[in-house]
């Protein structure tokens, strides 16, 4: 009882911030770990709130018209593919992988939020306006995704903001269509890494709904929050909240 609290309070935090900032998987995702113990199981129950929130996230910019439905179905389908293929084979990796895995994704990922104003500035340079692309992005997209997806069913922190690279500079679509179509994808790898958790008996739904619940109210709050400049609060937080999870992770071992 007291763990699913504590998970529901760390989801909490993490969609406050996710919704701001993102990254929030690298709280969710070391949070479980702590509860589960590092390795398959706590990456498989952390699929729950990504599912959940990937999916809610898609409902708003999919009623507001930004999605881009046949680069996103493209794009959907390699990710699935490459999710699958990494959820079937995260659970072969030893225990030590996971944490050897955490300490390169959190300074990965706090790079990627961290350099956000600069790529967010580029965005509009010489991009494709057209749900419609070339030979050439649709290749590139779709090796793009394997990999991504490879990544987001083996692991997961950060796995959503690179499908919004990856749409964003590997088929240069503009930013909001990005965002929009990149949540697409993520249900999908998301909901192809579920699935084949599940099937191997990989998920721990009181844990992962715990921390869904709170991710959602989390979200709803940090929604109104992004409209303060709340990011340059936010974005400092994320560093000590992973870095202090991290260091957690590590010191129980």
């Amino acid at each position: 009882m007291i763990s699913s609290v504590l998970l529901a309070l760390a989801g909490f935090l993490a969609g406050v911030i996710d919704s701001i900032a993102g990254g929030g998987g690298l709280i969710t995702l070391p949070s479980l770990m702590l509860v589960l113990g590092a390795g398959p199981l706590a990456v498989g129950s952390n699929k729950i709130p990504g599912l959940l929130a990937a999916v809610s996230a898609l409902v708003v910019y999919w009623r507001a018209g930004h999605l881009w439905i046949k680069t996103g179905l493209a794009f959907s389908a390699a990710l699935f593919l490459g999710a699958w293929a990494g959820s079937q084979a995260s659970p072969h990796l030893p225990s030590e992988a996971f944490k050897l895995l955490l300490l390169i994704s959190v300074p990965l990922v706090l790079a990627v939020v961290f350099s956000r104003p600069l790529w967010m500035r580029r965005v509009e340079a010489h991009q494709n306006h057209s749900d419609v692309l070339s030979r050439s992005a649709t290749i590139r997209l779709g090796v793009l995704g394997l990999g991504v997806g490879f990544y987001d069913g083996a692991w997961g922190p950060g796995g959503g903001t690179f499908m919004f690279l990856a749409l964003l500079f590997g088929a240069k679509i503009p930013l909001l269509p990005a965002i929009a179509t990149a949540k697409l994808a993520n249900s999908s790898s998301a909901g192809a890494s579920l699935i084949n958790y599940w099937r191997q008996g990989l998920v721990s739904p009181v844990e992962g709904v715990s921390v869904a619940v709170g991710s959602i109210l989390g979200a709803a709050l940090g929604a109104r929050l992004a409209r303060h400049s709340a990011e340059k609060v936010v974005r400092p937080a994320l560093v000590v909240i992973s870095v202090l999870l991290l260091l957690r992770v590590f010191s129980g071992s």
